[in-house]
């Protein structure tokens, strides 16, 4: 799994995937 530039987030029990622009 690759999270170096993917952080996750979690809103109200939701679980959201975050990419950054590189």
């Amino acid at each position: 799994m690759l999270h170096d530039r993917i952080t996750y987030t979690s809103v109200n029990g939701v679980w959201t995937i975050n990419r950054l622009a590189p």
